[in-house]
């Protein structure tokens, strides 16, 4: 059972065609060890499994339990509650998942900004480890490369997405058509895009397919696009931008 109340999603991808990215991965050395450290440590020596295996109802209550201690800021009570999940057995996935997330997380709710980030990866590839098939592990660990820096290792991430038939494809194409579109790669950023289950689906793929369209020398499709994005609800203060280019585009 997922719990994706903490999970990535569009709102939470910072990259657009007029971004940046940020710097790689740091572990910020501190007075005291965090308790994502410490759970960092536990799960690479190996965590002593408990004598009575968890049932699937103890599981779900538990993780119920983890996840509200999380939400409710009680970092290491959370931490010390998933990593007595991970020892009963039941499921290790869903449990190491939520530890990265909690680790993108500081104490104040930021996202990306705590000294425990660069902790995340690990407990999405101990996740991966033990499903390769749990695609928001894999998502969420080819984001946080993208957020610091890391992009190539977030682009052969990404990559692992596609034909996955997944949600987390969707956002996988285009945060990977953003990379090589920053690397000059117009015509395969548009095939990413175009390649979506809905390529169309909102006024921002619109307008990044319209200004991908302008850079390969199409612009009778850009213009097009740029007015179909106008139409749609989503489009909000993003209007300037597609008005600007429908000027450009016609010459005056």
């Amino acid at each position: 059972m997922r719990r994706n109340a903490i999970i990535v999603g569009y709102a939470c991808l910072l990259f657009t065609m007029w971004g940046g990215y940020a710097e790689e991965i740091t572990v910020e050395e501190a007075d005291e060890i965090s308790p994502i450290a410490e759970a960092t440590s536990a799960i690479s020596t190996g965590i002593e499994p408990t004598e009575k295996p968890q049932t699937r109802e103890e599981f779900l209550e538990a993780l119920d339990e983890a996840v509200r201690l999380s939400l409710g800021g009680d970092r290491g009570e959370a931490v010390a509650a998933y990593l007595e999940i991970i020892a009963a057995g039941y499921n290790r996935t869903e449990p190491l998942y939520n530890l990265g997330v909690l680790a993108e997380y500081d104490e104040k709710g930021a996202r990306y900004a705590g000294d425990d980030l660069g902790y995340a990866p690990a407990f999405y590839l101990a996740a991966l480890e033990d499903d390769p098939e749990y695609y928001p592990a894999r998502l969420n660990l080819a984001v946080v490369y993208h957020e610091t820096g890391l992009i190539e290792d977030a682009a052969v991430e990404y990559r692992k997405l596609l034909g996955t038939k997944s949600s987390e494809e969707d956002i996988a194409r285009y945060n990977l058509a953003l990379i090589v579109l920053e690397q000059g790669r117009y015509e395969e950023a548009i095939g990413l895009l175009e390649g979506a289950e809905e390529p169309y689906a909102d006024a921002r793929r619109m307008m990044l397919i319209a200004y991908l369209n302008e850079k390969v020398g199409a612009p009778g499709r850009a213009i097009k696009l740029w007015k179909r994005a106008l139409e749609e609800e989503d489009v909000g203060l993003f209007a300037v931008v597609a008005e600007r280019h429908l000027r450009e585009l016609r010459g005056y």
